[in-house]
């Protein structure tokens, strides 16, 4: 009777010390999963990071008309808006406070970055808000680039394909911090132009010279947009 005592109780010693072993080794695989994976909030924070230094060297090359840095940022031979930005660099002395908002895109790999900014112009005097959706994309060796879109002769700029304008409006409408991020954005914008007149001019300037909408001054436009302008164009040489 008393052996069968001690039995037990080695057992229930042997048992305990094996749900910690095992404990120990769930703990480890989960571990050892996540950290392979570079998934959850570390992975798309290390996303992020790149993201916004990207877009940092993307303004950098912008305002300093560097064309062989934006053409690695494109990940293209050459880049067809150099004159666009001459133009806007005759209004615009830095772009600041650049802040990153990352959103998946189409396929794996492609991110949205709603980018924040504020464009500052010495010659009006005025900062401008700004938020611009910006498609990333990563090449073959895990780096990030911007794909600009597809370079239309019509209108002698970069234009998305649908699938993207699609995807930004998407975001754009049903994602509710980015919703009121482009909201602010534009509030501000208007109250700025209500109460600075050089600001208002300015802003007309910027947005014309890109085709942008109130709320944008960097994003291209969609291919939607240019059949629009192609079928306005031929109307008119028809009339």
């Amino acid at each position: 009777m008393k052996r069968k005592k001690l039995n037990i109780k080695k057992l229930i010693v042997l048992l305990a010390a094996f749900l910690i072993i095992l404990l120990i080794i769930v703990l480890l695989v989960r571990g050892c999963g996540s950290n392979d994976s570079g998934s959850g909030s570390e992975g798309e924070q290390t996303a992020a990071q790149k993201a916004e230094t990207l877009i940092k060297d993307y303004y950098d090359a912008r305002l300093s008309l560097n064309e062989g840095e934006l053409a690695r940022i494109y990940n293209v031979d050459n880049v067809m808006e150099i004159d666009i930005y001459k133009k806007m660099n005759e209004y615009l002395s830095s772009i600041e406070n650049i802040r990153v908002y990352l959103r998946d895109g189409i396929s794996r790999g492609e991110y949205i970055a709603f980018a924040q900014s504020d464009m500052v112009s010495d010659r009006y005097g005025v900062t401008v808000p700004n938020v611009s959706p910006v498609y990333i994309r990563t090449d073959d060796a895990g780096e990030f680039y911007i794909y600009p879109g597809d370079y239309s002769p019509s209108l002698m700029r970069y234009i998305y394909p649908l699938d993207i304008d699609r995807r930004i409006d998407d975001i754009a409408q049903n994602d509710e911090e980015i919703r009121l991020l482009l909201e602010n954005n534009a509030e501000a914008i208007k109250a700025l132009a209500a109460e600075n007149e050089a600001f208002a001019g300015l802003y007309r300037t910027l947005t014309d010279s890109e085709g942008a909408t109130d709320i944008d001054a960097d994003a291209s436009p969609s291919q939607e947009e240019e059949s629009d302008n192609q079928s306005e164009s031929a109307a008119s040489d028809g009339n």
